[in-house]
């Protein structure tokens, strides 16, 4: 009984029911892609131009443009972070408006929810406080223009002004009332004396 098994070859675990073309993509070591920006700042600096890197990738020089500058204004422990993962170059884009420490934070965020992308930064983006982005600037306090005596002067001018124009308001507000009180009262006698 040994014998016979011995001779049988060992079966495949799950057998195919159609045939399928052969892939190798299963032995394919893709880089990351703070790996490849590595790699393609390192092949700059040794003097090979961009357009010869775009030829050679068969990509736009829009593309190694992108790649080359995608850690400019990214923390360290960010890119320390997103280093062993594939994402688009847009999603640095969000992380750069974003202070470093809320960058570390948004990135360990996305990598918890194992989604980097850049919907996902643009999401994280809109929930960031203000105070934590860096395109946030403070309301400055507007500074006085000119002589703060003058300033006074005006101030003390304007309320005069104002003051008058309230008492003005209520005289006419006074008169108008008694004149109503009268035209009141000139009506009930005129109409006591219809009657009579």
């Amino acid at each position: 009984m040994t014998s016979v098994l011995s001779n049988r070859s060992t079966p495949e675990p799950f057998p195919r029911t159609t045939p399928t073309r052969a892939t190798y993509n299963h032995r394919i070591n893709r880089l990351s892609t703070v790996q490849e920006h590595y790699m393609l700042r390192r092949a700059i600096d040794k003097g090979v131009s961009k357009e010869r890197l775009a030829r050679a990738f068969n990509v736009n020089l829009s593309t190694i443009n992108s790649r080359i500058n995608l850690l400019h204004g990214i923390c360290p422990e960010a890119v320390e972070l997103l280093q062993d993962h594939q994402f688009t170059p847009d999603v640095t884009r969000p992380l750069r408006k974003m202070k470093a420490a809320r960058q570390i934070e948004a990135v360990e965020l996305m990598i918890a929810a194992n989604t980097i992308t850049a919907a996902h930064a643009d999401a994280l983006l809109k929930a960031t406080p203000p105070e934590q982005r860096t395109d946030y600037k403070p309301p400055q306090p507007e500074q006085p223009k000119g002589d703060p005596l003058e300033q006074i002067v005006k101030l003390v001018l304007w309320f005069w002004q104002a003051s008058e124009g309230l008492e003005a308001t209520a005289r006419h507000a006074i008169y108008g009332v008694q004149w109503r009180r009268l035209d009141r009262e000139l009506l009930g006698l005129l109409q006591d004396r219809s009657r009579v």
